[in-house]
């Protein structure tokens, strides 16, 4: 049918056959090279929210550093006030008058206590606000 014995040639629409075999066989081939990259809507919100919720994580880390280190300076003046106090109850001792004693303890305590304040909110950074969002 394509080819003819008799002529030993091919026939004219062969050769449209052929180019047509071409034509369709590179359109199946190159098609899936020709499509543009499809992103998924999902992959894109996913990511989103992992960098947002990476950078939640390192604001609570630093957090818990800043709070530990509050913690920290809060304790070595816990420490320092209580080695305060053991030195005025000391003093108080060698006191024999108890009205004396009483008012010298209460005037001491009272000027440690607002040490204690003092130092709590400039060294142990009470002004940072330390609410979760």
């Amino acid at each position: 049918m394509l080819y003819d014995p008799n002529e030993d040639k091919y026939r004219p629409w062969t050769y449209l056959f052929f180019i047509v075999i071409i034509v369709v066989a590179l359109a199946l081939c190159s098609g899936c090279t020709s499509r543009p990259a499809t992103i998924d809507s999902d992959i894109v919100e996913y990511k989103v929210q992992l960098e947002l919720s990476q950078e939640r994580v390192r604001e609570l880390e630093s957090r818990v550093a800043d709070l530990q280190e509050r913690v920290g300076r809060t304790t070595e003046i816990a420490r320092s006030s209580g080695k305060r106090l053991e030195d005025i109850q000391r003093g108080a001792e060698s006191i024999t008058d108890t009205v004396s004693k009483v008012y010298y303890l209460f005037e001491q305590y009272e000027y440690e206590v607002q040490r204690i304040i003092y130092e709590i909110c400039t060294n142990g950074g009470a002004s940072q606000d330390a609410s979760d969002d």
